[in-house]
């Protein structure tokens, strides 16, 4: 209830605030029912948003109606849901508000009083629960369970590596939805991390088809879409599918082992408490990377679906790509000194925050950067008027850019993405060139970087 006004609210109200307040009245005695046991909770919403019209305040809260504004047509049905499970609740909401001056919900609703003890310091138990999630969270660990991610950018299923190095994971990978397709035919996998937007294939309708397979080993998988950006307005459709959650990109750890953490099977995860009872205690360092080392080895082989840069030819391709780095790089005395030649183009920071803080994989990140260079696609899609994969090739450009601190490279491909989307192509055109030289800037000035002793 509280989320769907709070959410009516803030999508009415450009300017000002939106305010919740919750206090209790306690009712008075009836019959043998002591005064403490029951009270009436107060829900007050209160915004400084457009407010309602006079004649529309009665049906505010009926069935649904748009009523003229230009806002998302849910709206309106949350209100009356709210309005229904209050009423289901024994409560009653009042509606106040002035046309141009914002509204106000307020709702009341009694409830039995199972403990009359103050909760005391919430905000201190609330901190320290978050603490102990967190301390939690980085020692999970899972090296039977097994994950497909799928990601049309190799950076991005590069990171999600790297952010889940230390759990141990299994993690195979497909390049596109057709991969994806193949994949779930032929192995069972424990998760499923989808990307929302590739090429020729979207991450929604991959999974709808996968549902439709007739040979689906991950048939019962929990499948989370990755999305970039903001949350879409429309959420609810892709939960309403059957997709378990979503995760927003730029990939962050702990999203990555939130995810792991709700969706893994329960068996498969181990916990601080778990390691440190027997028989992990036994299980030694050396042993765990073996262990662990072998597991990948198979999965290296099975099928070709992954083909692990190891080979001379595929190194001496990375070189040419890169320059003569190394990738394997030693770390210099001065980590400021080191990074701080990127600081024209990249907010380092951000950068080292998306790869954990971990700079050799930063710098991993940046070499993947280099070789995943886009601009031959991006100039092919727009000579050829091929704006759909144009708008895919920006997509991917923005959230790989961001995921390396590229914030103002990010920023003008998500403004042209944005423009293809809305079909204005003249605004395309006019930011192309400007576009592409800032990505070459981007690269040229990583490249030096990664290359200066």
């Amino acid at each position: 209830m509280i989320v769907n006004l709070l959410t009516n609210a803030i999508l009415y109200t450009e300017l000002g605030e939106v305010r919740l307040i919750i206090s209790y009245d306690v009712i008075p005695n009836q019959g043998e029912q002591r005064l403490d046991e029951c009270i009436n909770l107060k829900i007050t919403v209160k915004d400084s948003g457009v407010g309602i019209r006079d004649e529309n305040t009665d049906s505010i809260l009926g069935l649904f109606q748009m009523m003229n504004e230009p806002k998302p047509a849910g709206t309106r049905f949350s209100l009356s849901l709210t309005k229904k499970l209050i009423s289901m609740c024994g409560g009653e909401i009042i509606v106040k508000s002035r046309f141009g001056e914002g509204a106000t919900y307020m709702v009341s609703i009694p409830q039995l009083v199972l403990n009359v003890e103050p909760m005391g310091d919430f905000a201190t138990r609330y901190k320290n629960g978050s603490e102990k999630e967190s301390l939690g969270s980085e020692m999970l660990f899972a090296p039977a369970a097994r994950i497909l991610a799928v990601d049309d950018a190799e950076l991005n299923l590069k990171v999600i590596r790297g952010l889940l190095k230390e759990t141990r994971v299994q993690i195979d990978t497909a390049l596109n939805g057709s991969q994806c397709l193949d994949m779930v035919q032929v192995r069972h996998y424990d998760l499923i991390l989808l990307d929302n937007m590739m090429p020729m294939m979207d991450g929604r309708e991959t999974f709808e088809r996968m549902k439709r397979l007739s040979v689906n080993l991950c048939k019962d998988t929990p499948v989370v879409i990755m999305i970039a950006g903001p949350v879409p307005v429309d959420k609810e459709s892709y939960l309403s599918v059957g997709i378990a959650d979503y995760i927003p990109k730029p990939l962050m750890e702990e999203d990555l082992l939130r995810a792991l953490k709700w969706y893994l099977p329960k068996h498969l995860v181990l916990t601080r408490e778990d390691l440190n009872m027997s028989p992990y205690e036994e299980m030694s360092a050396k042993n765990l990377e073996e262990e662990t080392s072998a597991l990948l080895a198979t999965y290296d082989k099975v099928n070709g679906f992954y083909q692990v840069a190891s080979s001379e030819s595929e190194k001496k391709k990375k070189r040419e790509l890169v320059g003569d780095l190394e990738l394997d790089m030693v770390t210099p005395q001065s980590p400021n000194e080191r990074l701080s030649v990127f600081e024209d183009v990249l907010d380092v920071k951000l950068g080292l925050e998306n790869c954990i803080n971990d700079e050799e994989f930063f710098r991993e990140m940046l070499s993947e950067f280099l070789l995943d260079d886009k601009r031959k696609e991006l100039e092919r899609a727009y000579d050829s008027g091929e704006w759909m994969n144009y708008q895919i090739l920006v997509h991917a450009l923005g959230g790989t850019a961001r995921t390396i601190g590229a914030e103002e490279l990010s920023r003008d491909a998500k403004s042209i993405e944005m423009a293809c989307k809305e079909g204005k192509i003249d605004y395309v055109r006019k930011r192309h060139v400007e576009l592409i030289a800032s990505y070459a800037n981007v690269l040229r000035k990583i490249r030096e970087g990664l290359n200066a002793k």
